[in-house]
């Protein structure tokens, strides 16, 4: 469930297969800060997974993730995750449309994680304090050298059951 922001409502969401024709519209000028190209590198990947979150009664693309089945780690890794411009608020920007959005993309690779007898999801520490703080928040925890977070076990379940419907 996400939250809009003006109306305070909960709002149903589905995941589907980020598809090549979703990305045709991922612009800079559109708001994505990952462009087409960027996009393009995923598919075709057969451990690679690009997945988008909608409302359950749209179309629009409300944030997408993609993440890659890491064989060596036994779990899942998230390669990136991004909400659309309208989900997003930087200074003088306005406010976002629907909260949450990050947090049911996280939970949802957790789910899938789960479904796949993993115990373990992983990303990489951008070093951006504002999102690390975020990630530390749901449950995720640095590794060596804080280069990488993951969330296993209990917090893994916790955020599945807060933020996956």
């Amino acid at each position: 469930m996400i939250k809009h922001t003006i109306t305070l409502k909960l709002k149903s969401v589905r995941f589907e297969p980020l598809t090549l024709e979703d990305i045709k519209f991922f612009t800079k000028e559109t708001g994505w800060t990952f462009e087409e190209e960027d996009w393009k590198k995923y598919f075709g990947i057969s451990n690679v997974y690009p997945v988008k979150i909608m409302l359950t009664d749209s179309d629009r693309i409300e944030g997408v993730i993609v993440y890659e089945e890491k064989y060596d780690i036994n779990g899942l890794f998230i390669l990136w995750m991004e909400s659309a411009s309208h989900n997003r608020s930087y200074k003088g920007s306005g406010k976002r449309e629907f909260d949450y959005i990050s947090e049911n993309l996280l939970a949802y690779v957790c789910k899938k994680s789960k479904h796949l007898n993993y115990n373990f999801v992983a990303l990489q520490s951008k070093g951006n304090p504002v999102l690390d703080n975020f990630y530390l928040k749901l449950g995720f925890k640095r590794f060596p050298f804080n280069r990488y977070m993951g969330i296993e076990d209990a917090s893994l379940k916790k955020l599945i059951s807060i933020y996956y419907n």
